[in-house]
């Protein structure tokens, strides 16, 4: 089976009884590719860092909705792009043309080195 980080990652940590224990349940065999995860902002938010990011969370209290690819990237970033999904997290290659667009901002890529966005 080829699967990506949404097995081991995003449904663990969003189902409360997934149906399966990622780390029990799978024995690797060798990787075959390798993408970043990135978090981004609605351009529609104003935020364009993650000191931005911290300012509105404290002045907007209750509205602190995230979005993960879960459903589906597609869905999550219409929410994004739209300003009804303030902050989302996704592949850094589903997200860097919205960020190049002005669409989306990039705020951090999740990755052991740094990262220097085009």
């Amino acid at each position: 089976m080829l699967t990506i980080d949404h097995t081991h990652v995003t449904i663990p940590l969003t189902f409360r009884e997934p149906g399966y224990d990622p780390l029990k349940d799978f024995t690797p065999i060798a990787g075959v590719g390798q993408y970043y995860n990135a978090m981004a902002a609605s351009s529609k938010t104003g935020i364009r860092s993650l000191r931005d990011l911290a300012a509105w969370l404290k002045a907007n209290p209750g509205q602190h909705n995230f979005g993960i690819p879960a459903a589906g990237s597609i869905p999550q970033f219409a929410g994004l792009i739209v300003g009804h999904i303030p902050v989302g997290f996704g592949s850094l290659t589903d997200l860097i043309e919205h960020h190049r667009s002005g669409q989306l901002r990039v705020l951090a890529v999740i990755r052991d080195s740094g990262y220097v966005l085009q």
